[in-house]
């Protein structure tokens, strides 16, 4: 049976779905890439225990700022987080024993397929772990509305508001970027919203908020029409107390090779 999640405890569920998978142990040094609000931090931070490090990175500040106070406020003197972008990090070499990323090996990807400076700052056989979204039926059906009822030229969800990957696309970046022992999973859980309210604007908040508002220009009226229409298309999704909604995401995994000329 699938996970029931709320909106709200999707990036918490997954953030510690990684530091599960990647079974870190104690005292470990861990790099967090991308870390936003801490999803994979802190529980990574409870992993590796007092005589362990955590860091977390990203190059918004806003996040930053927000995972910061939130360390202090769990009491985590193990753990720090830094303005700084996974591309050109100010590390020294081979620091890191795990290194996770949510959300965030495809951009890495896309502008160094080698992802040459997360292979620098790891160890010799250091582990990588990253997940990105497979597929989010919600942000499907909106964008598959878009098209239907909006006449806007919107391919899918993945075209607009985030990369989605296979097992085999996840398996390709590890590789690329040289790592072995690549292994990767896809895990499944249950979305669930407490209305057609609630989905409107969760819809709103993850990136739809502009083909939405392209509509208005369309005439007098043509939004209000949409979003009725987008409600009647829910019904085909109403269970129990709620919307459920089917979302998955690829896990990949990987170790780096110890350089040649040691």
């Amino acid at each position: 049976m699938r996970p029931l999640l709320r909106p709200d405890e999707v990036s918490t569920y997954f953030g510690r779905r990684l530091v599960e998978l990647m079974d870190i142990p104690k005292g470990a040094a861990v790099l967090d890439v991308g870390t936003g609000r801490g999803a994979s931090l802190v529980p990574a931070a409870g992993r590796v225990g007092p005589k362990g490090t955590v860091i977390g990175i990203d190059i918004s500040e806003n996040a930053i700022n927000f995972t910061s106070e939130r360390i202090k406020e769990l009491g985590l003197t193990n753990a720090r987080a830094l303005v700084m972008n996974g591309l050109c990090m100010s590390f020294d070499n081979g620091i890191f024993d795990f290194i996770l990323g949510g959300f965030v090996i495809t951009d890495l990807y896309e502008q160094d397929q080698g992802l040459t400076d997360i292979n620098r700052v790891l160890k010799d056989e250091g582990r990588v772990g990253f997940y990105s979204w497979a597929f989010a039926e919600d942000a499907e059906l909106m964008a598959r509305l878009l098209r239907e009822r909006g006449g806007l030229d919107v391919q899918g969800a993945d075209s607009i508001i985030f990369d989605q990957e296979t097992r085999d696309s996840m398996e390709r970046m590890l590789y690329d970027a040289e790592f072995e022992n690549v292994r990767t999973l896809t895990e499944h859980v249950d979305l669930v919203f407490r209305d057609e309210e609630e989905w409107w604007r969760e819809m709103w908040d993850i990136g739809w908020r502009h083909h939405v508002k392209e509509i208005e220009t369309k005439g007098e009226n043509q939004l209000e029409r949409f979003k009725e229409y987008c409600f009647e298309a829910l019904r085909d999704y109403g269970k129990g107390d709620g919307l459920s909604f089917i979302e998955s995401v690829v896990f990949g995994f990987g170790t780096k090779r110890i350089a040649d000329d040691k």
